[in-house]
């Protein structure tokens, strides 16, 4: 009757024990949850405010608070199945149990720690600026190609020209900033780890891919620079003989606009042959193109004109001003004109 009753008892706290077991791991496995939904929560929140940074944050930041919550799952059913008296049948049972739990806690707390290893990824990459410049290079590109494509089919091929240079500066521009963080990254990379490791190997190869945009970009700049009219200097004599045929072509304009340009195109020391623009060029003296372009344009045209020196550029910038506020012809038709004028 002892025995019985003794055996009762023993029973009788394995289920006590068992269940508030239980109950506190259920509490946990419900801390885990919570921990989700509120990340996920916020996450979807400043998604739609547009503020792809703060999603990143939250996401990687909810996942460690879940992975943390998650570890404490994993370390109270170890513990509960340590006291569990193996003994008995019902103690194997509850160990058993236990020891499935303990099983499925492992899988998902793998899980979470891939989850939240992205997660820190995105973020990183978020926080460092190169999302945002990526996505600028992007933008830039897209716009930088529409536009080109409308100036072709207006017939418009030097300012369709203008336009892949001034778009190819600016995607240039932003890979040179990204390749800087790439590199950092990469430095930190080989100081804190081993340089053999797949994530250094993976940081080199974007830093090895970013340093040949910035190439190719700088080698299409080039290239198209090649397709403008570029200046070239030679012998005075030769500069005289060619202005010589040019006064003919421009003696029915204003003297004071026929003295200015030949004037600043003598004293910058640039010449070009003049052959088959006699007919275009007193065409377009005589058509008046309207004024429409800004200034400013007119500066970087012949920045790209002449491949950035600074001297000569502001001295034909000078000119066509002078010649504008003479003739009242356009700033397009002075500019192409001045090129024309030296091919």
């Amino acid at each position: 009757m002892a025995k019985e009753k003794v055996a009762g008892t023993l029973a009788t706290n394995i289920g006590v024990n068992t269940t508030n077991a239980v109950t506190s791991i259920e509490s946990l496995k419900n801390s885990v949850k919570d921990s989700t939904n509120a990340w996920k929560q916020m996450e979807s929140q400043m998604k739609l405010s547009g503020d792809t940074l703060g999603a990143s944050k939250a996401k990687y930041e909810g996942l460690s608070d879940s992975l943390s919550k998650q570890k404490s799952v994993l370390e109270r059913l170890k513990q509960e199945q340590s006291e569990v008296n193996r003994s008995t049948s019902d103690g194997e049972k509850a160990y058993q149990k236990y020891a499935s739990q303990i099983t499925q806690a492992e899988v998902k707390l793998t899980a979470l720690n891939g989850q939240q290893d992205k997660a820190k990824q995105a973020y990183e990459y978020q926080k460092s600026g190169l999302a945002k410049l990526n996505e600028e290079v992007q933008h830039s590109n897209k716009l930088t190609e529409e536009r080109v494509k409308q100036l072709e089919a207006e017939g418009k091929t030097e300012e369709a020209n203008k336009a892949k240079i001034d778009g190819l500066k600016s995607a240039q521009e932003k890979y040179s900033q990204i390749l800087k963080i790439q590199k950092t990254e990469l430095e930190k990379l080989g100081e804190s780890g081993d340089k053999n490791s797949k994530a250094y190997r993976l940081q080199e190869v974007r830093v090895a891919q970013m340093s040949t945009k910035v190439s190719e970009a700088t080698r299409d700049i080039k290239r198209l620079n090649g397709t403008e009219i570029k200046p070239r200097t030679e012998g005075i004599g030769k500069v005289k003989s060619q202005l010589r045929s040019l006064n003919g072509l421009l003696g029915r304009t204003q003297s004071r606009f026929k003295d200015v340009f030949l004037g600043n195109i003598l004293a910058s020391g640039v010449i070009g042959a003049i052959g088959d623009i006699k007919s275009k060029f007193t065409g377009a003296l005589e058509a008046g193109v309207e004024y429409n372009k800004e200034m400013q344009n007119l500066s970087v045209s012949l920045n790209n004109f002449t491949n950035g020196n600074q001297k000569l550029n502001d001295s034909l910038v000078d000119n066509i001003k002078n010649l504008r506020e003479e003739s009242g012809y356009s700033i397009d038709t002075l500019s192409l004109l001045t090129k024309k004028l030296m091919d």
